[in-house]
Parts: structure tokens; C-alpha cells; sequence
């Protein structure tokens, strides 16, 4: 993307667009996360000006993360939240010019709540991509209409450290492995 995507965009214009679209589309979960992949990839290495082209296939790529949430994809979803986080850091500005941020929000803070993943590590990808989002978008979240946005990141960070293992065993369990690595480390 970094080396042809300046390119593609500007010779190939609609066709870049119809790709992005069928690719978002597609039947298969992979293609489907290659593309939101793809799209994150371009806003992370275009010129801001050349990826606000692409910024009308959001709706779609935001469809594919809640796609993926909904059934047995975390693997995937965990791989395109990954990619969302480059872009964010690379450029936050983006997300507020395409006119997505409610619904990209929205999705973030579902993710970060949602407890039927297998695997943590989607919630606490989720929760990256939020916070980076949070952050790269300073200015915008300390005014009155974002405040309520940054109330909800601090309210899940809460709730996260409330959340409490209830389960002695496996609290002991813990312990006994940071005391086996601890000697681990002191042997070394």
C-alpha cells in the first residue's frame, strides 16, 4: 500500500473503490478482513488528502468488524483491530473526516465490553484501538460533543478494573506461576 497505493488511487480512482467494495463484500470471511485490512493499511499510508477518497468504503469495513464480533471470526477480528490501531496512530484525523466516528465508536466500546470472546485478547485489542483513538483525538473528545465519548472510555476502563476473578483457584493458580517465574528470574 505504501508503494503503489498513492497510485492506485489516483489512476484507478473508481475501480479502487469497486475493488475495496467487492472485497468488503465478498461471501468469504478472509477476503472480507483483507479488505478492512487493506482499507486501514491505505489510511495509514496515503497522504491524508489521497486516502479521504476511500473514506466512503467505512460504513462497509465497519460492518465486516461487527461481522466478524457476531460469529466465530475473532481471529480475524483481532487481526483487523490490530490494523485499525496502526491507522489510528498513524492518523486519527481520518476517522473525524469520514464522517464514521459515531458508529466506529460505537462498535469500539461493544467489542470492549462484549465477554463472549474466547479470546481476551480481541476485548483488549478493542480496547487499544479506542483509547489510541481517544488519544490521537484529544482536542475533539475535550469538546462539549466529545465529552460524552470520553466518559465512556472512562467508564469501561472502570467496569475492566472492577472485573474480578471469583475463582480462588485460579487466583492461586496465578500465584503460584509469578512465584515459579520469580525463581525462574532469580536463577538466571
Amino acid at each position: 500500500a505504501a508503494i503503489i497505493g498513492e497510485g492506485m488511487i489516483e489512476k484507478g480512482g473508481q475501480t479502487t473503490q469497486q475493488m475495496l467494495q467487492a472485497s468488503l463484500t465478498d461471501s468469504l470471511p478472509e477476503i472480507r478482513a483483507a479488505g478492512a485490512q487493506l482499507m486501514f493499511q491505505l489510511v495509514e499510508d496515503l497522504e491524508p488528502d489521497t486516502a479521504s477518497t476511500i473514506a466512503s468504503q467505512m460504513p462497509a469495513t465497519i460492518t465486516v468488524m461487527q461481522e466478524f464480533a457476531q460469529s466465530a471470526n475473532e481471529s480475524l477480528l483481532k487481526d483487523t483491530l490490530e490494523s485499525l490501531i496502526s491507522a489510528i496512530d498513524e492518523e486519527p484525523e481520518f476517522f473525524v473526516k469520514a464522517s464514521n466516528l459515531p458508529a466506529l465508536w460505537t462498535t469500539l466500546i461493544d467489542l470492549c465490553g462484549a465477554k463472549h470472546f474466547d479470546d481476551a485478547d480481541v476485548r483488549h485489542s478493542a480496547m487499544e484501538a479506542a483509547t489510541s483513538l481517544a488519544a490521537g483525538l484529544a482536542e475533539e473528545f475535550c469538546k462539549s460533543e466529545g465529552q460524552p465519548l470520553l466518559e465512556q472510555i472512562v467508564g469501561l476502563n472502570v467496569e475492566w478494573m472492577l472485573e474480578v476473578e471469583e475463582d480462588i483457584d485460579a487466583w492461586t493458580g496465578r500465584a503460584d506461576a509469578d512465584d515459579d517465574d520469580e525463581l525462574d528470574d532469580e536463577m538466571v
